[in-house]
């Protein structure tokens, strides 16, 4: 083999018990190679997002769309008594009030109050205010009667 055996080399180490080393024997002599080793990550690395200067999170945009709603309204949407009586409300009214009206039929999952409340306890515990509205019509309706989606009117 004139000396050139390189696999039995790391073989006999391994058999000994001490770690195998990559290396080449040359006429009796070990040359020893080392290896430096980068660790590179097995997921792919997601490219930056690059937004708009000023853009914000929906998360501090919510934040902060809630710290101007009425807290008393907050807190009555919010509330246990608010989270039954609307199960017993759609249980009771399982389509869309206005959908009827066109002769289409589709389950309600809103419960809308007629008129606005505005942080009212007796208004808005009033059942007979309530109406039971899918979701694409109560916004159709809320964007129509407050200029949209709890923003102030626009005036034209």
């Amino acid at each position: 083999m004139n000396g050139v055996n390189s696999g039995y080399a790391r073989e006999r180490r391994a058999r000994d018990g001490s770690s195998p080393l990559a290396g080449v024997v040359v006429s009796g002599v070990v040359a020893i190679a080392i290896v430096t080793i980068i660790e590179t990550s097995i997921m792919p690395v997601r490219p930056p997002i690059h937004r708009p200067v000023g853009r914000r999170e929906k998360r501090e945009r919510d934040r902060d769309y809630a710290s101007w709603r009425n807290p008393v309204a907050r807190a009555l949407y919010r509330s246990k008594r608010w989270r039954t009586e609307r199960a017993a409300f759609l249980h009771d009214h399982p389509l869309c009030v206005e959908c009827a009206r066109h002769d289409l039929i589709q389950p309600a999952s809103v419960v809308d109050h007629i008129d606005p409340h505005g942080g009212d306890e007796t208004v808005f515990w009033d059942r007979s205010r309530w109406q039971a509205l899918c979701a694409s019509c109560h916004g159709r309706k809320t964007a129509g009667s407050d200029g949209g989606f709890g923003n102030a009117r626009r005036r034209s």
